[in-house]
Formats: C-alpha cells, structure tokens, sequence
C-alpha cells in the first residue's frame, strides 16, 4: 500500500472506531459505572478481540472471497450496513445517564469478567468486520498480502485503543454530558453514513463527483 493509501486507512479507521456503537457504550457505561480501571481492562479486552475478528476477516478475504470473487458484494454490503449504522446512530435518542450507570456496574468488578466482556463485544459487533470487508477491496485493490493484513489488523485496533481511551478519559475528568454525548454521536453518526455511500457509490461504480 502507498502512503496516501495507509493514510486513508488511519483516517476511516479513526472515524470508524470513535463512532458509537456497542464497543464504545461499553467504554462510556463501565467509566461511568465503574471507573476507569475497570473500564481500561474491558477495552484491552475490545481490542483483544478486534485483533481476533480483524485476523479473522483477513482470512476470509484472502480465502473464500478471493476465489469466489465476493469483493463487491461484500463491499456493497458494508456500504449499505455502514449507511444503516451512521442514521441509527444520527436519528437515535440519547440513553438516560442514569441508565449508563446502572449498565457499567451490571456486569462483575473482576479483571476477567470485564476482560471477556470486552472481547464479546468485539467479536460479535458487525463493525469489527464490516470494516475490514468494505476497506481491504477498497484500500488494497485486490488480494491482500499478508503482511499488508496483519499492519492493517494491528492499526484499527491501535484506532480502537485510541478511542476508548478518549472517551474513558472524558468521563473521568469531564463527564459527558447528554447535549454533549448525543452531538458527538450526532456527528460520527453522520460521518459514517456519508462514508458508507461513498463506499456503495465506488462498489457500484458511481462517480460522487
């Protein structure tokens, strides 16, 4: 990959980590509800597993998509669930603070348990591989290369570590406010659905120009 390339690939993967979304509710929830520590364990758990699903992705796409050629439909697919996950997150009512709370501290004070919850939410949430579906056809142009998918892997979750620790952070030092959180959302939300139509567009060989 060129250097414009890696750079495209920061920059939506930036983007596509700090948007809501259940690994990010899990950061918000647990620094609220529990602290912060508890809430640094869950992430390392998220990114854990992100690690797993972005390994997992890559294999796939280097398997059973190469040969059968389902690039574009998978990237069509990611474009139209990108689209789906940028207006739910636009046009979605914020949760009562309270109910944060009450979530972070639902789940056990110990370091595994919040590990693995952290884990869970990584490898069942769409996004971990939506991403790596619609980005490796479109950043790469083809097949990838192994070593091209194992920097791409470790740099969404160094994106995904990133994020919680931003917003983990921000509930420690200056806790989110409601206006706050939902323009944040509001924001990302609205991002992430423009970026899933420019995606759709170029799998369908639109020009947004």
């Amino acid at each position: 990959m060129t250097s414009a390339n890696w750079f495209a690939f920061l920059m939506i993967g930036l983007l596509t980590a700090f948007s809501p979304g259940p690994a990010v509710a899990l950061a918000v929830a647990k620094a609220l509800g529990a602290g912060p520590r508890i809430a640094a364990v869950s992430s390392a758990g998220n990114v854990a597993g992100v690690l797993a699903a972005g390994a997992i992705s890559v294999a796939v796409l280097n398997g059973i998509a190469g040969a059968w050629n389902l690039m574009q439909p998978i990237r069509v697919v990611g474009g139209v669930y990108l689209i789906i996950l940028g207006l739910r997150s636009t046009l979605a009512s914020p949760p009562r603070h309270e109910n944060v709370i009450r979530t972070g501290s639902s789940i056990p004070s110990g370091a595994m348990a919040n590990f693995a919850s952290g884990a869970g939410v990584a490898l069942l949430n769409p996004k971990s591989y939506v991403f790596f579906g619609v980005m490796t056809p479109g950043v790469s142009m083809g097949q990838l290369a192994i070593v091209d998918g194992a920097l791409q892997v470790a740099c969404f979750a160094a994106c995904t570590a990133l994020s919680h620790a931003v917003y983990i952070l921000a509930c420690a030092h200056a806790p989110l406010t409601t206006g706050a959180a939902t323009m944040v959302s509001k924001a990302c939300g609205a991002a992430t659905a423009l970026l899933g139509v420019s995606f759709l567009a170029a799998a369908l060989g639109v020009s947004t120009s």
